[in-house]
């Protein structure tokens, strides 16, 4: 799994790779900078679920994910702009809804700083009914860039419930 976390991290920084990106300094960033960046990933994940649990297909992917998006599914590597990624993100709705779904929240995110502009986070997230009765525990990774909007999703990657990813600042 950890190749495939590696790999998709790579597509990622290539999908949204830009000179600015390419040029980005490879040094050990200070303590306080990285609690910060860990801070404003976690803000910007739980941004993400709020859309997600409204059910809002076009925030989701305006809001939360960048330009493009690559994630690992059951066929293999699919990279979607933010228009698919909102109708992908609506028809996974109606699905979830039918099996009484109402919202998603995480559980212990991890986040991994790598550098000033790019992150991960790695988590349980648990799915919820209209009871608040747990209907699914599941596990992925989201890798972050940032850009002038701040941070925004550019993978998108499941796995099974122990594989949970992590790392030393």
């Amino acid at each position: 799994m950890m190749k495939h976390v590696i790999a998709a991290l790579t597509i990622s920084a290539c999908i949204a790779g830009s000179p600015a990106f390419a040029q980005v300094e490879q040094k050990t960033l200070p303590k306080d900078e990285i609690a910060k960046i860990k801070a404003d990933v976690i803000k910007a994940a739980t941004e993400y679920l709020v859309y997600f649990s409204n059910s809002d297909a076009k925030s989701v992917a305006e809001k939360s994910y960048g330009p493009m998006a690559v994630a690992v599914g059951p066929n293999g590597i699919v990279a979607q702009d933010r228009a698919a990624s909102a109708a992908s993100f609506a028809n996974s709705f109606v699905n979830l809804k039918k099996v009484g779904w109402v919202k998603s929240a995480w559980v212990n995110p991890i986040v991994c700083v790598l550098n000033a502009n790019v992150a991960f986070m790695s988590s349980t997230y648990r799915r919820y009914d209209k009871d608040n009765k747990v209907i699914a525990d599941l596990n992925e990774t989201l890798v972050y860039l940032r850009d002038k909007d701040g941070w925004k999703i550019v993978g998108n990657y499941p796995q099974p419930m122990e594989k949970t990813v992590t790392c030393n600042d």
